[in-house]
């Protein structure tokens, strides 16, 4: 989970929050600005997905895959990886094309699963968008069972 939240940019390094879970613990899940910081998340996360290579309205399945794939993922990695970025689309009001599927029932609530528990530990760890700049502890993020991994 730490490397899921440093790849997204949510913690740094060492495991400090950056700014950008701080803003998005600033608002409330499913306002209009829980919102534009998902988006920003994946904007920053995924550029090749938002820099015009693709047209993600009018995208099919194979032309999100070799996205991914320009970027050496590879295996069923690729298929996982569209479907968080399918559930962070979703959860960030980003228009994708009903042509992009993973073949996965289950992607539908996968990132609304993970932020929230990434959100839920970030308040049981204290972290709030005033709190320090301490690491996460590792013991918060590995305990209790997780249906999903990233």
């Amino acid at each position: 989970m730490l490397k899921t939240l440093e790849a997204l940019g949510l913690i740094d390094g060492s495991g400090k929050p950056t700014h950008s879970l701080r803003n998005l613990l600033a608002h409330s899940r499913g306002s209009p600005e829980f919102q534009a910081q998902t988006r920003k998340v994946l904007e920053h996360t995924y550029p090749y997905l938002f820099t015009g290579s693709i047209n993600l309205k009018t995208a099919t399945t194979q032309q999100v895959q070799n996205a991914f794939r320009a970027q050496d993922v590879s295996g069923s990695t690729v298929s996982k990886c569209i479907a968080f970025f399918l559930s962070a689309g979703k959860t960030a009001g980003v228009e994708i094309s009903k042509y992009v599927r993973t073949g996965r029932i289950a992607s539908r609530n996968f990132l609304t699963g993970c932020l929230m528990k990434i959100l839920t530990i970030s308040a049981q760890c204290g972290l709030t968008p005033q709190a320090s700049e301490a690491p996460i502890p590792l013991v918060a993020i590995s305990s209790g069972p997780s249906r999903h991994s990233l």
